[in-house]
């Protein structure tokens, strides 16, 4: 489609400066090209004889031309708009009239976007106010405010679709984002609001047996981060494993997380506890130092010593063991009586949570451990593990 343009003078007249032959199509020459623009347009020539007197219809032919050139007016089409081509003499008059062939190029160029009343044809062009599906379309460099929906737009915190063609939100991609690297930590997040239940339990969402197991670390924050390992798993309901690095406080609880890993990033190698002893006037101030892997509760008693009020010495340990036979299970330790290390082994057993310690093992008869000075300073030192 070619836009015709109209010279810069109303009524322009020319005449040809040389003779115009049939099917000569490179350029034709005028007396001057003043007032004529250098674009395309459309002239009549011999529609009128020099005197202004109108000739025949036979003798008048239109012709397209591209621009000008010099005098010349180049790149010609002949015998538009159903006219004749044929020879004109030079001195033939040349107008500037609106014709078929102007006129034409103007609707079909208005057509192209517009409707017959004028107003933009949505089917063909993008308007300001009407909602138009866009087809194979480039847009560059464009500028989109607000948001952006349809199909192409995912909103998927797993990307799971795993398209070439689609987009991605910004919150699924930070989901997405933040998920792996709490993965590669080791932290999972299980989607789930966690609260305090008691100062060693916490609610949580059911079917939890299906996601928790004995064992497993848990992270979360009230305040601060805060951690402790599972000593057991209920349908709604986690108990943790008490230590005196952490307090569960009855507040809310965010930023919560599970692993199953050992030493997941930021978990503590060990806590300790204060446990409470038995056998004594005072108890002494060593607390248990506890950690727990591979499904097993790994204890290091380290008791102090204090005096001794009867010849028994117990304790407890944080969370109870496992053992498939309920009864005491022997380890060997470290004994004080009287304030005198001892060079033969003690023995402590343990049942549940309960530890009892004896002086040696020929003083163990049952579930009776005993043997100890009940007077002057006693104590223990002990390593061992146990099933959880």
């Amino acid at each position: 489609m070619t836009l015709f343009y109209p010279p810069l003078q109303n009524g322009l007249q020319k005449t040809l400066d040389a003779a115009l032959d049939t099917a000569h199509t490179t350029a034709l020459t005028l007396n001057n090209v003043t007032g004529i623009q250098n674009k395309p347009g459309v002239v009549v020539i011999d529609r009128i004889d020099s005197g202004g007197t109108e000739k025949s219809s036979s003798d008048r032919e239109f012709v397209i031309y591209t621009g000008t050139s010099g005098s010349t007016l180049t790149g010609l089409t002949r015998a538009i708009g159903g006219s004749t081509d044929q020879d004109h003499a030079v001195g033939a008059v040349v107008e500037f009239v609106l014709d078929i062939t102007w006129g034409q190029a103007i609707i079909d160029a208005l057509t192209a976007e517009h409707g017959t009343d004028g107003t933009h044809d949505t089917t063909k062009v993008v308007d300001l106010a009407t909602a138009q599906t866009l087809t194979n379309k480039t847009l560059t460099s464009p500028v989109l405010n607000t948001g952006v929906s349809g199909t192409a737009v995912l909103d998927e915190d797993d990307l799971a679709t795993d398209s070439n063609t689609q987009v991605a939100t910004q919150q699924s991609i930070k989901a997405y984002v933040d998920s792996s690297a709490t993965a590669a930590s080791g932290w999972t997040d299980p989607a789930d609001t966690w609260t305090y239940a008691s100062a060693t339990t916490i609610t949580v969402a059911a079917g939890a047996a299906a996601i928790y197991t004995k064992g497993d670390r848990i992270k979360l924050t009230q305040t601060t981060v805060k951690y402790w390992v599972i000593a057991a798993v209920a349908d709604t309901l986690l108990t943790i494993i008490e230590t005196d690095d952490y307090t569960l406080a009855n507040a809310a609880i965010s930023a919560n997380y599970y692993s199953h890993a050992d030493k997941p990033v930021g978990f503590p190698s060990r806590f300790s506890w204060t446990t409470t002893y038995g056998g004594f006037s005072a108890d002494p101030t060593g607390k248990i130092e506890y950690t727990v892997s591979g499904g097993r509760v790994f204890i290091e008693l380290m008791s102090g010593a204090n005096i001794s009020n009867a010849t028994t010495f117990t304790c407890i340990v944080p969370v109870a063991e496992a053992f498939v036979v309920a009864s005491y299970h022997s380890f060997p330790c470290m004994v004080q009586d009287n304030g005198t290390w001892q060079n033969a082994m003690g023995i402590i057993g343990l049942e549940g949570s309960d530890i009892r310690v004896g002086i040696n093992s020929g003083t163990q008869s049952g579930n009776v451990y005993a043997g100890f000075t009940t007077s002057g300073n006693k104590g223990v030192q002990a390593a061992f593990s146990y099933p959880l």
